[in-house]
């Protein structure tokens, strides 16, 4: 592919000051779960062309899905970099490009059939717990994925990857009584890697946990999150540590490099290159070397993630989290973790008079952290006792606040999707219920 991708650069890199292409292609095949029943599997395939002209520190992008119009994308991209404004952008010339081994041949070779099994064994997951329990609107996928990233600037790459995921979303039926539906995701670039039944079982028995809630009553205490509700807690933190928004003027983090911006608990990485997730590779959209980045250091912040542009506006290093095939690059992070902490989480539970668990959250944060939503799959807890499950809570404050007010940091960590995430014991929101 990368010599489909050099060829069509010396086709167009006259049309512009700087020229990059990009060649992407991917298949796969996806089953459906819904009210316990596995819908008839379905197959994918796509390519694009990408192609970025730099006239005069202006670009102007543009993508067809048959690589063979390549011409009519370069000329269409070199129509928009000469109407839009001069930024001053350029293309990054690579780098040394670490190997990353995140290909799988039974993935490759697998047919259809492959993605009912794992359909199967997310009911028998299920099923062994109760079948009292109903999966439904879940999703088991498996894919093939390859680009290809030439530039004029000298940089020259390409990767294949494979995956495999589950989004697993359950609820509890028992008698006239119904809980509150949960989920689990994860996603490995290696069939041998997935958890999928010890994933099931335990959502399984969240939901089962739920079927008979009461009234919370009047709460003051901490609040422990999931490794599921916490991920919405750590996408506005990703949110705001993007370099994009930070000259947008739309990060709460903005200035603060150098200074604690959370509790001393929280080291936050991402890293772009683990064998083990399918969003990992050796360079990102533009071509920039991937890396472990540690963004929180013990509630620091250390770096912004970077795409080219960013990076060379804040005179900072790029951390290689250009995204997006499709469009002009932004930055995005690639598989997140949080470091575990030294205690188990029932020994977080037990170190507190009363805490509130939340399995899920239903809330959407804005730019500036501010949330207000639902808990689903509450529980009370009493000094580390499971006193009852609870409905009808909502929660709201700063997300930012509450981070800086963490209480404790699990051990044990989930993935969610490519993301590995504890479990997280904070204060500094209001809860009513």
């Amino acid at each position: 592919m990368i010599s489909e991708a050099e060829r069509i650069l010396e086709r167009v890199r006259g049309l512009g000051d700087q020229v990059e292409v990009i060649i992407h292609r991917s298949r796969g095949y996806s089953a459906r779960i819904e009210s316990n029943r596995i819908l008839m599997p379905s197959a994918s395939s796509e390519e694009g062309v990408g192609i970025r002209v730099i006239v005069s520190g202006s670009e102007g992008f543009s993508h067809s899905n048959r690589v063979g119009s390549f011409m009519e994308v370069a000329e269409a991209a070199r129509r928009i970099a000469r109407v839009s404004e001069a930024k001053g952008v350029t293309l990054p010339s690579g780098g040394e490009y670490v190997e990353v081994r995140n290909f799988d041949p039974e993935l490759e070779a697998a047919e259809p059939e492959l993605v009912v099994e794992l359909a199967r064994r997310v009911l028998s997951a299920a099923s062994e717990v109760s079948h009292d329990v109903v999966v439904d609107l879940s999703t088991v996928d498996i894919w093939v994925t390859e680009f290809a990233i030439a530039n004029s600037e000298g940089v020259s790459v390409s990767h294949s990857s494979t995956g495999v995921s589950y989004a697993v979303v359950a609820f509890a039926k028992r008698g006239g009584k119904v809980s509150s539906f949960d989920f689990r995701q994860e996603s490995r670039s290696r069939l041998g890697e997935l958890e999928l039944e010890d994933q099931v079982r335990d959502l399984a028995e969240q939901v089962l946990m739920s079927l008979d809630t009461g009234r919370l009553g009047e709460f003051r205490g901490p609040i422990m999150l999931s490794p599921e509700a916490f991920a919405v807690f750590l996408g506005s933190v990703a949110t705001a540590l993007s370099a994009d928004n930070v000259l947008r003027g739309r990060s709460p983090l903005a200035g603060k490099l150098g200074h604690r911006a959370f509790s001393e608990s929280l080291t936050i990485v991402d890293d772009g290159l683990r064998g083990d997730s399918p969003s990992s590779s050796p360079a990102d959209r533009e071509g920039a070397p991937r890396s472990r980045n540690t963004l929180v250091e013990n509630g620091v912040v250390k770096t912004y993630m970077h795409r080219h542009y960013t990076a060379m506006r804040m005179n900072a290093r790029n951390t290689g989290n250009a995204s997006s095939f499709s469009t002009l690059p932004v930055v995005a992070p690639t598989n997140m973790e949080v470091l575990p902490g030294e205690a188990g989480k029932e020994e977080l539970l037990e170190s507190v008079d009363r805490a509130l668990w939340v399995s899920r959250l239903s809330a959407m944060p804005d730019h500036m952290g501010n949330v207000s939503g639902t808990v689903k799959g509450g529980w009370l807890i009493e000094k580390g006792e499971w006193v009852r499950p609870v409905r009808e809570v909502q929660i709201s404050g700063n997300v930012f606040e509450a981070l800086r007010n963490v209480l404790g940091v699990s051990r044990e960590r989930r993935r969610v999707s490519t993301h590995l995430l504890p479990f997280v014991l904070l204060e500094g929101l209001s809860v009513t219920g």
